[in-house]
């Protein structure tokens, strides 16, 4: 399984080294891929990464809310 981490902290900020930085070892020795986006201040090259990052993602863990309202969109098939 493949998980992709979005934080608006980096390794320097606590709450990003709780809630992410610590399970990263642990969940690659039971199996994951991990990718961690450090992704404050989103322009238009990083929320491309994004993009590609979460389709080849499983799961996306977003520690919180990182997109403004340009960036978020719906679209119904």
């Amino acid at each position: 399984m493949k998980l992709l981490f979005l934080t608006i902290g980096n390794e320097n900020r606590s709450s990003t080294r709780y809630r992410v930085l610590q399970w990263i070892l642990f969940l690659e020795e039971k199996g994951w891929t991990v990718e961690w986006i450090f992704a404050k201040h989103i322009r238009l090259k990083k929320f491309l990464l994004i993009i590609r990052c979460s389709y080849r993602a499983d799961l996306v863990y977003i520690q919180k809310k990182l997109f403004t309202r340009p960036f978020l969109f719906c679209s119904e098939e």
